[in-house]
């Protein structure tokens, strides 16, 4: 029973189409990748740091053969409006509204 529970808590993922014949898998976070990402996002004042989207998509953002698609949250970069959808799907697959701002601060 054990067993078949943790199955079922593993964080599933889904591919998403860049463009015709390019994909890559979105994620759904751990609880502790949550934590982590949450953790990087937020300034010391409590203040959202200004790259909590890169450091989302760092954690969210898979090859198809499952592995993180850049080396570093530094590494995440490219044209914005493909980045925005990768963002939107990455929000859906993780239960984040628009405003996961809020959810980075913890509020």
């Amino acid at each position: 029973m054990r067993d078949s529970v943790r199955a079922i808590l593993q964080p599933k993922s889904r591919d998403f189409e860049l463009a015709e014949g390019v994909s890559v898998k979105i994620k759904e976070l751990s609880l502790r990748e949550r934590i982590d990402w949450r953790a990087a996002s937020v300034k010391e004042d409590g203040s959202l740091s200004d790259d909590w989207v890169p450091q989302l998509l760092f954690r969210a953002v898979q090859d198809v053969d499952g592995f993180p698609l850049w080396d570093s949250v530094e590494d995440v970069d490219g044209a914005e409006s493909i980045l925005g959808k990768l963002l939107e799907a990455v929000q859906e697959a993780n239960g984040l509204a628009a405003g996961s701002s809020k959810e980075a601060q913890g509020n």
